[in-house]
This record gives structure tokens, sequence and C-alpha cells, in this order.
């Protein structure tokens, strides 16, 4: 039996991004970056107004000139080549050009007019209320890493680079492989004995979350011969295959078999709570991981070692959850001989561990925002105790 922090190195052992294509910019959303973007232009391009007001010489504001002549107006969309001379202003609205020779605006608030003269009655300092060329980036700059996932706002600052397309890592295609004779579609009724299959679409989901794309299997049989089969086609297809039931000890659990029988399994075991019986292993060289069959243990241990193989396979630059601080709230039971990861809620900077953690308690994730890591030992950890927790909010 190996760490989470074991488990976790070897998983990500020998992948790399599965490729790069360009997509238009409006499916680019959540996608990795596949090489750095350099700014082509500087922004602004152009030194403008920030505000409505006046675009003045800022050696004007304090040389005791009664008024300044208003010789130009100047709005969004519009330049000016006439330079403004000592003693003259320009009307300028917010993201008009600076016409040459002014470089300060005063807000319309804070000027009187008459006709065409103003007074400045409260003078902003020089460079006041105006946004200069290049301020914002500089043409040249790297804007956006290699890696980064392309957020909304990273995005545009693409389209302020005037680019339609982006060069992105494909997505990796992850195959999911439910097994258990007990599975039946989530809307069947349900048989005695029978379980709906919500592994297949909670993985589903997940993989979605960290950039991957699912492919959903139906439900594989208790049947060894089945189980091969389906990690034979699956890997055909898919950059990561991910399977859930059949890692344990019992009669009918033929997964870690099959993986041991035809491909290289480099554990199958890990201390960790919910989700001993989890093993890693290769066929023809495509990652398999073979996740527990409870839905909590599966969830776990997909976010812990599943996320980051999806996420390195996508090409992102963060491949795992961020990790945090924080007290608990409650006192709970330590396990004597795993770390315990506990799903919690996060109110008000404190983790609430959910009442019931069992494995199979699908209403644990209800409120999982973070998972609490108890580490093994005996008696309690107590109520304010500081423990490091996986965050799942991002």
């Amino acid at each position: 039996m190996i760490s989470a922090e074991e488990a976790r190195i070897l998983v990500a052992e020998g992948l790399v991004p599965v490729g790069t294509e360009c997509v238009a910019l409006d499916e680019a959303l959540w996608r990795a970056l596949a090489a750095d973007l350099h700014a082509s232009r500087d922004l602004p391009p152009f030194s403008n107004s920030a505000m409505d007001g006046y675009a003045v010489r800022s050696t004007d504001l304090g040389d005791g000139r009664d008024s300044l002549a208003v010789v130009q107006v100047i709005a969004a969309g519009q330049s000016s080549t006439t330079p403004i001379r000592p003693g003259e202003a320009a009307r300028i609205f917010t993201g008009a050009p600076m016409p040459p020779g002014a470089d300060t605006v005063v807000i319309q608030e804070n000027v009187t007019r008459v006709d065409d003269a103003i007074r400045c009655t409260s003078p902003p300092s020089p460079g006041a209320n105006v946004r200069l060329r290049g301020e914002d980036i500089s043409a040249g700059s790297i804007y956006i890493h290699r890696g980064q996932a392309l957020t909304a706002g990273r995005l545009t600052m693409v389209a302020a680079q005037g680019l339609r397309e982006v060069t992105v890592f494909a997505q990796p295609r992850v195959a999911i492989l439910p097994n258990g004779d007990e599975l039946v579609p989530i809307d069947s009724p349900l048989a005695p004995g029978q379980v709906p299959n919500t592994n297949a679409h909670m993985l589903g989901l997940q993989v979605r979350n960290a950039g991957g794309i699912p492919i959903i299997y139906p439900p594989i049989p208790d049947q060894p011969s089945a189980i091969a089969e389906a990690l034979e086609s699956a890997c055909k297809v898919a950059d990561l295959v991910l399977t859930t039931g059949g890692m344990s000890v019992g009669d009918f659990d033929y997964t870690r078999d099959a993986l041991g029988a035809d491909g290289d399994l480099s554990f199958y075991k890990v201390l960790l709570k919910p989700g001993k019986p989890l093993g890693l292993g290769r066929l023809k060289g495509t990652p398999i991981l073979g996740l527990p069959g409870n839905p909590v243990s599966a969830f776990v241990g997909y976010e812990l070692f599943g996320r980051v193989m999806t996420r390195i396979l996508g090409g992102y630059a963060l491949v795992d959850h961020s990790r945090f601080e924080a007290p608990l709230g409650t006192s709970v039971s330590r396990n004597r001989t795993r770390p315990e990861y506990m799903r919690c809620a996060v109110k008000d900077g404190v983790l609430v561990p959910w009442p019931r953690q069992g494995s199979g308690m699908i209403s644990s994730l209800l409120e999982a925002d973070a998972l609490a890591i108890i580490e093994a030992g005996p008696g309690m950890a107590e109520a304010g105790e500081v423990v490091t927790a996986v965050d799942l909010r991002i």
C-alpha cells in the first residue's frame, strides 16, 4: 500500500499533453493555451481621456490664468491633430484621443464654463484622468503564458489584441467504464439488488470540469472476459481510461486482475479513506485509473488523482486543486491507520464536516466545498484544530 502523495506522483509519470488545435475565440473558454501569447499592439493604442471633461496643459493650471479658451471638441472615435496651445482647452469625452500638447483632463464637474471659456474650480494633478498609450500592456510583452486556462478575462485580452482564433491544447478523451451487475440506468425502476449507475454520470461531469471529453460506456458485467474486452476497446479510442468497481478483493472484483494480466499494474491500494481500493495500470500505453465502486470513494479518487491525469493530458500548467489551511468547525474521530479526506462545507473560513462520512453517503457531496485531511492516529481531531484542506470550489 502506498501513500496518497506517492500515488499522485505515479499517476503523473510519463503523461504529456495529447496535442494542440486552433479554435475560435468563443470556443476557447477554460481551454489550456498551447504557446505564450505576445502582445502585437499597445493597449490602449493611444493616450485617451478617462473622463468627460476638458483636455488642458497642466502648466496652465497653476500659472494664475483666469480662464482657458475652448478651441475644439473631441468625442470618442474622433481624433485631432490640432495642438493645444498655452491658454487653450479642448472639450473631450471618455475614450477620446488626447490632442497634441494636452497632458491632463479636468473633469467637467470641476469646471465652470461661460460661453467658450472655462475656469477650473479644483485643479487636478498633472497627468490626471489620462490613460497613457501602452499603460495597460505594451506591444511585445507576454500577456498569457503556455498552459494557463483561458478564462473570460484572459480571452477579453486576446480579443483586444485582435485575434479571432487561438491555439490550445486538445482535450483528452477519457473513457469511463462502470463495472457491476447491479448497475442500471439512473431513470430505471430499481429491482431488488440494483442501484442506479451514478458513478458514470458523476465522473463524466468531473472529467468535463477538469477539461476532458468523457466517453461513457454502458455498465460492464462482472465477468473477466467482458472487463478485458471493454478495456481493450476503450484503450483504442481514449487517452485515459477510468474504471469504477472491481478493484477490491471480493470474489467478483475482476478489474484488478484484468489490469494485472494484460497490462502494467503500478499499484492497487492507497493509504487513503475513502478510496483505498484504487489502482493505476497501463494497457498498450494507455493509462488506466481503477477507481473504487462506492460513489464517494470514486469521487474523491478522481479529484485527487484522475483530475491530475486529465489536466496533464489537457496541457494545463495547474493540474491539482489548491490547498489551504483552516480550522475544523466540529470535532471528528481520526482513523487509526489511514488519513481521511472528509467532505466539508466552508463557512466563514471554517471547515464544517458533513455529519455522515461513509463512502456510500452521496449526501456528503451536497456541500463538498473541500476535503479536510484528517491525519491518521488515535483519538479526535478537535474543533478549532487547523488542518490542510483540498479546495474543490475551483
